[in-house]
């Protein structure tokens, strides 16, 4: 039988249509003449084909039809393809004359009484001769909830499309008396176009009048599109190549991690232009020469590039494929999509790029013969199984069905499918007429939350309006930001403002509370330590020395000490000295560190030790920890005085100081204070160097609380061992690490620690990192903030229940704006460059006025009504969610673009975390334009994962084009501040492991018949475990031939979902003998108690015997 359907299949599918008429088979070839080869088939044939077709009438698939046949394939269950439609009729309507006037309304038109079964994988279409079409009268329930719930679960449900009729009819009747029409049809057989048609018929069927003449049949669509002009259809094909080449991949502000295959449920968000907006964009459209469809698909690509940032847009909308007046009458499947690209250029006008997107329409309607299954396989574009190709949103138009002559009245109803094919749908009726023109989006469930798309239709009511009052200003000044939203932002997420009680430096902090507390440890390093009192008389005494050595207040003090008691004395004292003080590592290199000093204009060094060097020719003063002076009196710091300049990394290669006053310094230890907290009886653990700014929190904030901080010295910051035995064993209630400090702390066997705070930061803490840390701890904080912002600007608190790790929100006196590459605002949930404003923002660069300027801009931002507030730019790329919360989305400099696609490293680092055995992974990218590569660096907990293992892994979540190159690494390079340096691995000569990995050869039989079954369908050797069927030139209609021989053979049910997940030899192999290991073991449970009869005659109905 395969072999016979098989040949059928294909013979129709070359246009050959089939048919009986009177017992006899009936057939014509679409384009002359058939072969002698087909005719021998037909003849030697005939019977089976006559017993195949009944009464039927077979024909092949148009272009958009195999388009829907496979999507309704790959998810069988989806409704994706269920058109939903209700109407009010009047009360007394009749089911029994309703059910006459819709069986007529199918014998008038072929394409209602179509199915559509596949034979060996084929598809091909059946019409019936005759079908009854049954009206099933529903009873509606009283609470308008439960109605509308009712009326959807009844017309929006997968069919069969191998069974006739495939669409289904409800008369409902409400509690009152009303009643409306249901009518639930597939996509295969009709379209928006086609509803009209069938309505007008209908009324006139119910009233019992006759229809003039023939209506022409969808098969006579079917015979055109076959006969069209190669070389017209040539041209449209070269036309839309160009057109569409390199199509980007629109990157809207999802909620939610894209699936790894589509899916279609959905929601919808009213959107109504109300009366006055509506006539002022019909007036607005005659002014202009314009539709007022142009007009607001304008408007859309603006809304599209407001909320993507990208300029090259791709929007699809709807076409009724009815060129000719008899393809106007036709009820079938006619309607295809034509995709526009638009440019959307922020300095032109509304104007401008009206008469753009006119143009672009005129182009595409002029080439619009091509379906457009035909023109994505043209373009030959990488497979995604996460996205519709080429374009991911829609923009439509919906004509009214409604019918009011003679007949029966219909007037249609808005109903809420709750399904959406594309990631974002657009539609709007009544713009021709008069009125309130309604409008809605349709939105992917997975992707998006309702309070987004709520947001969108908001701002969308605000940009329509704005756009057609000011045609002529450039698109870039057009509203970002919803009014709701700009509310939010000034008077919640941004009202910060603290005022402290007390004033002065962070020296004056602890003075104060080594007053109150002097006998009570204050700072243990080593062996050693001190008491509040000590501390504060030790410092005191320095400071005197340092006035003595020449230090005056207002100059810098360079701290280049080991990490000890004496290091903590020796900062405290250049504060009360009126100094600021200069990090300068022991480790760094003698001529970094002679630029630095040089560069900060320091003269005074402290040292521990004599004998150390002091480059760059500055004075020497050392710390013995004894105090030979009398202590002096403390200097009144000012909030405008620097407490400290950090230095940090610079793009030129040499390191740039950041300036960080006192009330920046106060206002960061007081905020942190309060939150995440600490008290007097705390215990923290310092365990960051001094040349990286969270180490201040560590080593100062305790002090003005009265807590006690012990610095790990230089040997135990490194020593996981040491680290452990503190918080196991020393009372350690609070610790401060980078991420990668956590995980080596995990690394080595730290199982947690119940009493412990932990913050985190420095660089990004991961989803998956949180998750581990969360319960080994009382409570885990989610630090951010550059120095150039004073050590943490941001914070949030990690708890049960929170899948994302976020940013949080801004600290007290601390505001964060999202903005794009103008330093405007962008709109929420839209990827823009964090800019931080308040009492953290520091004095800029020292000695580098130039970088001050360009990093430290002052700002005045409109919309949010701000003016001239200084702000840091910190070229992070976050994005804010409707709650306000900061999502990190990485550097300005790490995101990557491969073939086109935008691409986070970060999450492909999160699924390589997913793979038990690695301890720790980082993506990074190699090379440069075509020639760069994505590379995941790993290290593993134990002996290295296999790079098969990883890789299977990584292809079940994410799409081809992010998958790296593997290379394993014994440990991540390092920076001397404890991150991850990427710059390093970048610059790595990688010997990784590409994804295609070795050719092996076929070793079960189980390859062996996939590998052949490739061969056979694709015309092209398959000789190796590793041969992709995509990479070999398949496509997806030829993926169903593969997948039917599979479940015919192996008599097991593999969906294509799961053919695409893996669909080299190897892996369906592998998948084959689990569904096969699985249908045994079922079936062994299912024989369990039946008789030897009843067992011979199930084994007989599954074919094993």
């Amino acid at each position: 039988m395969s072999e016979f359907e098989g040949s059928l299949g294909q013979l129709i599918n070359s246009g050959v249509e089939l048919w009986v008429d009177g017992g006899r088979l009936g057939f014509k070839k679409v384009s002359g003449k058939l072969s002698d080869g087909e005719r021998s088939f037909l003849s030697t044939n005939k019977a089976r084909i006559l017993e195949l077709l009944g009464d039927r009438h077979a024909a092949w698939l148009s272009g958009v039809q195999k388009r829907i046949w496979f999507i309704s394939q790959y998810a069988p269950e989806s409704t994706a393809y269920t058109i939903p439609f209700l109407f009010d009729v009047p009360a007394g309507t009749d089911p029994h004359r309703l059910q006459q006037a819709f069986e007529a309304l199918a014998s008038r038109h072929l394409a209602l009484r179509a199915s559509f079964p596949s034979l060996e994988g084929i598809p091909i279409q059946m019409f019936e001769a005759r079908i009854n079409i049954p009206v099933e009268t529903v009873l509606l329930p009283h609470e308008p909830r439960a109605r509308e719930d009712m009326v959807r679960t009844h017309l929006v449900r997968p069919f069969r499309m191998d069974k006739a009729p495939l669409f289904k009819v409800f008369l409902f009747r409400a509690p009152d008396g009303s009643q409306q029409l249901g009518l639930s049809l597939h996509h295969l057989i009709g379209d928006g176009w086609s509803i009209r048609q069938m309505m007008r018929d209908l009324g006139l069927l119910y009233a019992g009048e006759e229809l003039p003449g023939t209506a022409p049949s969808i098969v006579s669509f079917l015979r055109a599109e076959r006969l069209r002009n190669p070389e017209t259809l040539a041209e449209e094909l070269r036309y839309w190549r160009q057109r569409l080449a390199n199509p980007p991949v629109l990157s809207l502000p999802y909620d939610q991690e894209r699936p790894r295959h589509l899916t279609y449920d959905g929601g919808q968000v009213r959107a109504d232009l109300d009366e006055a907006i509506s006539e002022g964009l019909r007036r607005f459209a005659r002014e202009n020469s314009t539709s007022v469809f142009t007009v607001l698909l304008a408007a859309f690509g603006v809304f599209l590039h407001q909320h993507s940032r990208q300029r090259d847009l791709m929007a699809g909308i709807p076409y009724a494929a009815r060129e000719t007046r008899e393809a106007q009458d036709i009820v079938g499947c006619l309607m295809t999509t034509l995709v526009l690209r638009l440019e959307t250029d922020p300095g032109m006008s509304f104007v401008q790029l009206i008469s753009q997107v006119g143009r672009t329409l005129r182009e595409a309607l002029g080439h619009a013969s091509l379906s457009f299954d035909r023109i994505v396989e043209s373009l030959a574009l990488e497979r995604d199984t996460s996205r519709n190709p080429v374009f991911q949103v829609l923009f439509g138009q919906i004509p009214a069905a409604d019918v009011e002559e003679r007949g029966l009245p219909l007037r249609q109803r808005y109903l809420d499918a709750k399904k959406c094919q594309f990631d974002l749908e657009y539609y709007y009726s009544g713009g021709d007429g008069q009125g309130a023109i309604t409008s809605f989006f349709v939105y992917n469930t997975r992707l998006f939350e309702e309070e987004t798309v709520r947001l969108f239709s908001e701002r969308w009511l605000q940009l329509v309006p704005w756009l057609i009052a000011h045609p002529s200003l450039p698109l870039r000044d057009a509203p970002r930001l919803a009014p709701s939203t700009v509310q939010r932002i000034r008077n919640e997420w941004n009202a910060t403002a603290q005022q402290w009680d007390e004033a002065g430096g962070a020296d004056a902090l602890i003075a104060r509370q080594a007053q109150r507390s002097p006998d009570k440890i204050a700072v243990v390093s080593g062996p050693h330590s001190r008491t509040y009192g000590e501390l504060l008389r030790n410092a005191g005494s320095f400071a005197a020395r340092l006035c003595e050595a020449g230090v005056r207040p207002g100059s810098l003090v360079g701290i280049k000490m080991e990490r000890s008691v004496g290091m903590v004395e020796a900062i405290l004292g250049s504060l009360l000295a009126g100094a600021g003080f200069v990090p300068l590592d022991p480790a760094f290199p003698s001529n970094r560190l002679g630029y630095m000093i040089e560069a900060s204009g320091t003269r005074h060094v402290v040292t521990d030790t004599g004998e150390v060097e002091v480059p760059g020719g500055a004075v020497r003063v050392v710390y013995d920890g004894i105090p030979q002076t009398e202590p002096f009196p403390p200097h009144p710091n000012r909030g405008e005085d620097v407490a400290y300049v950090m230095f940090t990394s610079g793009s030129t290669g040499q390191p740039k100081g950041v300036a960080v006053r006192h009330h920046n310094l106060v206002n960061l230890l007081r905020a942190m204070a309060r939150a995440p907290g600490m008290q007097h009886s705390d215990r923290l653990l310092a365990v960051t160097s001094l040349s990286f700014d969270i180490s201040l929190l560590e080593l100062l904030l305790p002090l003005t609380v009265g807590a006690t901080v012990r610095v790990a010295t230089r040997e135990e910051q490194s020593d996981a061992q040491a680290l452990l035995s503190y918080l196991e064993a020393d009372g350690i209630t609070v610790m401060q690490g980078t991420p990668s400090t956590w995980r080596m702390l995990l690394q080595y066997g730290w199982t947690g620690s119940p009493g412990l705070k932990v913050l985190c930061g420095g660089e990004a803490l991961s989803d998956e990192l949180a998750r581990v840390l969360m319960p080994k701890s009382a409570a885990l904080w989610n630090l951010y903030g550059p120095t150039e912002t004073t050590i943490w600007s941001s914070r949030r608190y990690f708890g049960n229940g929170q899948q994302r790790v976020t940013l949080g929100q801004p600290i007290e006196n601390t505001r964060l704006y999202v903005l794009d590459e103008d330093q405007r605002p962008v709109p929420l949930g839209v990827e823009g460059e964090l800019y931080i404003a308040g009492d953290g923002v520091a004095q800029g660069y020292i000695g580098r006025e130039d970088l001050t300027a360009q990093r430290f801009p002052t700002l005045g931002i409109d919309e949010l009504g701000v003016t001239q507030e200084r702000c840091y730019r910190t070229g992070d790329r976050v994005r804010q969610r409707h709650d306000g919360e900061l999502l990190f989305l990485g550097r300005q400099d790490h995101q990557v673009k491969v073939r086109g696609h935008r691409i986070e490293p970060g999450e492909v680092e999160a699924r390589l975390a997913e793979v038990p055995g690695i301890a720790e992974a980082v993506v990074a990218v190699q090379g440069e334009a075509e020639r760069s590569r994505l590379v995941a660096f790993l290290v593993s907990s134990g002996e290295p994962v296999p790079t098969g293992t990883v890789l299977a892994h990584l292809r079940k979540h994410l799409p081809s084009y992010m998958i790296p190159h593997i290379e394993h690494l014994e440990r991540m390079p390092m920076t001397l501040n404890g991150k991850v340096d990427r710059t390093a691995l970048a610059q790595r000569s990688s010997a990784g492991t590409a994804p295609t990995g070795p050719q092996e050869a076929l070793s079960t039989g189980d390859e062996i018949r996939v590998a052949a079954w490739f061969s056979e369908v694709l015309e092209v050797p398959a000789t190796h475990r590793q041969a992709e069927f995509f990479e070999l030139g398949g496509q997806s209609l030829l993926a169903t031939r593969v997948l039917y021989r599979i479940n015919q053979h192996y008599n097991i049910d593999m969906r294509l979902p799961e053919f695409f997940q893996g669909s080299t030899v190897a892996v369906l192999a592998a998948r084959i003998k689990e569904l096969v290991d699985e249908r045994q073991q079922k079936i062994t449970a299912e024989v369990e108690g039946m008789s030897e009869d009843q067992v011979t005659q199930e084994l007989k109905r599954l074919g094993l015997l």
